[in-house]
């Protein structure tokens, strides 16, 4: 089943490639990220994503 309130949306992380759904994103601050990782400010390990580098 869809979630008619799931929306897809860019990372906040500044370097950040990944898009992530507003259902499994970690919000902080109002912003939504693709990992606690991004949250922090260290970047992700997901593939195709440079931004931990």
């Amino acid at each position: 089943m869809i979630d008619p309130d799931d929306e897809e949306m860019a990372c906040a992380h500044e370097d950040c490639e990944c898009d992530v759904s507003s259902t499994s994103a970690i919000e902080r601050d109002d912003e939504f990220y693709c990992s606690r990782g991004c949250a922090d400010g260290h970047g992700c390990d997901h593939a195709g994503c440079d931004c931990a580098a």
